[in-house]
């Protein structure tokens, strides 16, 4: 009889587990890599799981945390180290536990990662980053060279970045800070927002139905912006416009393009 037992004590294991910061119960460590110094660029392939990159080295070391249907291939060629993370479906708790790859890495590393549903928040500097999650936020704070970043419906968030940016969502919104490259951003209906940005010729500002609005690190006075919008207002420093504005002759040039939204730039 104390078979009949076994889905009410496994139900109760599962709700007294730790809850994380998601609201997901907490996984446990799944699999650990300890990798030799002289890895110069990192590629993570995962589904479910959130990506966490933080500064350490000059070893490659981490771990993945999930649950018994979460498993992680490494495989290294030379200095370029690549991890695979996958979740196998038919496990139960899929979406209930939180599976992340937690890694620390050397500064001045190169760093690729693709996620399905997962978040990627990035906390070191990274000579290059290239980042793709489908529903995931992307995070990297401490920026370094160039980044090339997409989300569909996921949050965007940049700062410090010195080379060339591209970044782009569907409906997520862009939150630039500190780029003193030349940038290009655009979003569908998701809100751009830029501060303290010092871009380089050409950048270029793009939404449809979200709205744009720039903090330029010297001020208007030292581009040349040119913004146009169909439906939506304009204003550039102490000038405004219904449709479209040019400001300024000389410096680098800028642009800022909208459908419906609204283009700001101070």
């Amino acid at each position: 009889m104390m078979h009949r037992f076994a889905p009410v004590l496994a139900v109760l294991v599962v709700l007294t587990a730790p809850l994380g910061a998601s609201g997901r119960f907490e996984g446990s460590i799944q699999s650990t890599w300890d990798q030799p110094a002289g890895v110069t660029k990192l590629i993570i392939d995962a589904d479910r799981q959130d990506v966490v990159v933080k500064a350490g080295g000059p070893r490659v070391t981490g771990r993945l945390i999930g649950d018994s249907g979460d498993n992680a291939k490494v495989t290294r060629d030379g200095g370029t180290l690549t991890i695979v993370a996958r979740t196998d479906r038919s496990w139960l708790s899929w979406g209930n536990r939180t599976a992340r790859v937690e890694l620390s890495v050397p500064p001045g590393i190169a760093l690729d990662v693709t996620t399905v549903s997962g978040a990627l928040l990035v906390q070191v500097p990274t000579t290059a980053l290239r980042a793709r999650s489908e529903s995931g936020d992307i995070e990297a704070p401490l920026g370094a060279g160039s980044a090339d970043a997409d989300s569909t419906s996921g949050t965007i968030r940049l700062k410090g970045f010195a080379d060339a940016v591209r970044v782009s969502t569907i409906s997520g919104d862009l939150s630039l800070e500190a780029l003193t490259g030349t940038v290009v951003a655009s979003t569908l209906s998701g809100d751009l927002r830029g501060t303290g940005l010092a871009p380089a010729t050409g950048s270029r500002f793009t939404t449809d139905s979200g709205n744009i609005r720039l903090s330029l690190r010297d001020g208007p006075g030292s581009y040349a912006v040119r913004a146009e919008t169909v439906s939506g207002g304009i204003q550039v420093g102490d000038k405004s416009s219904d449709r479209s504005l040019a400001v300024g002759q000389g410096g680098p040039t800028l642009t800022l393009q909208a459908v419906s939204g609204d283009l700001q730039v101070r």
